[in-house]
């Protein structure tokens, strides 16, 4: 992972291969889809990006919403300690990394939970 790379750019090289939202296009639509959903949010939301990967979601949403407390869920601790790596030059960087198993919140919660 090229830790140089601006996390919060879609990108199909340089070290930000994350799936899907590496297109622009589809990046500017989640983000535009996130956005309308916190329109008329009274609360501070929180935005908890599962299994984020390379993704650069959890960077532009913290970086475009200041207002919303956005992190990261991520299976491997190596992966993870990248992405926090990323962050740090950032003036708006995630709220919080978190290494964990996605399928423990279901466990956590229960089976009948519903995660919002």
């Amino acid at each position: 992972i090229d830790l140089t790379v601006d996390p919060r750019e879609a990108r199909a090289t340089a070290g930000l291969e994350g799936g899907s939202l590496a297109d622009e296009g589809l990046l500017d639509a989640a983000v535009d889809c996130i956005g309308e959903a916190f329109l008329n949010h009274s609360r501070r939301p929180k935005v908890l990006v599962l299994g984020c990967g390379l993704s650069p979601l959890v960077y532009v949403l913290a970086d475009t919403f200041p207002h919303v407390t956005a992190g990261c869920m991520e299976l491997s601790p190596t992966l993870l300690e990248s992405l926090e790596a990323m962050a740090l030059p950032l003036p708006r960087p995630p709220k919080f990394f978190v290494q964990a198993d996605i399928t423990a919140l279901r466990r956590r919660r229960g089976k009948d939970s519903q995660v919002l």
